[in-house]
């Protein structure tokens, strides 16, 4: 058994190899290919994934990952490795647009990882799809292995600065879930709550 990449619709296919192809051929958006890692090939997309968001308030109320919401769907992009193109869909869930090609370091970091844990016999033991779930008020990116026994979800932190999550390590779900909470209850309100003696203007 291995981990498994899902199959988008074709509309999200049809928008990555359009936007791809804007890129490798004009200046869009003032991006030169070479500013994205070298030369594009618009049909070297590969490994489709959706990506997944929670929002902060959910997580210190103790929600988890069960809270995560789709935000669309993300191909690495050849021929060289560390990027990735990303599709969001329309508030229909029809409608499907390039949302630009991402060359962050977790896009390496994530390929690498993929391959390190596909051996864990916790991996292999059943088929997993591959999500990433970006929990951007703590600054976590995790490779989330979604059970397709429906039980026994496994979570990755793709990197980590918290003190709660070890990067590369494979944390069950209910763990997991403990520690989102404890790191989102940690996390400092990004506008303090004004002092008891000042009245605020309304």
């Amino acid at each position: 058994m291995a981990i498994r990449f899902s199959t988008p619709p074709s509309e999200s296919d049809d928008a990555v190899r359009h936007g791809l192809a804007e890129i490798a051929q004009t200046h869009a958006g003032g991006i030169r290919a070479e500013v994205v890692g070298g030369a594009i090939d618009p049909t070297s997309f590969t490994s489709p994934h959706q990506g997944y968001f929670a929002r902060l308030d959910d997580l210190k109320q103790g929600k988890g990952v069960g809270s995560a919401k789709p935000q669309g769907w993300r191909y690495f992009v050849g021929p060289l490795a560390g990027r990735a193109a990303e599709v969001a869909a329309g508030g229909s869930g029809q409608t499907y647009a390039f949302r630009g090609l991402n060359t962050g370091q977790i896009n390496e970091q994530m390929q690498a990882l993929l391959q390190s844990v596909a051996s864990d016999p916790r991996v292999q033991a059943q088929d997993f799809e591959c999500r990433l779930l970006q929990l951007n008020a703590l600054n976590l990116a995790v490779l989330w292995l979604k059970s397709k026994a429906s039980t026994g979800d496994l979570f990755v932190p793709i990197n980590s600065a918290l003190p709660e999550f070890e990067a590369g390590r494979i944390y069950q779900a209910d763990e997991f879930n403990k520690l989102l909470t404890t790191a989102a209850l940690n996390k400092r309100d990004l506008e303090p709550p004004a002092p008891a003696n000042v009245t605020t203007a309304r």
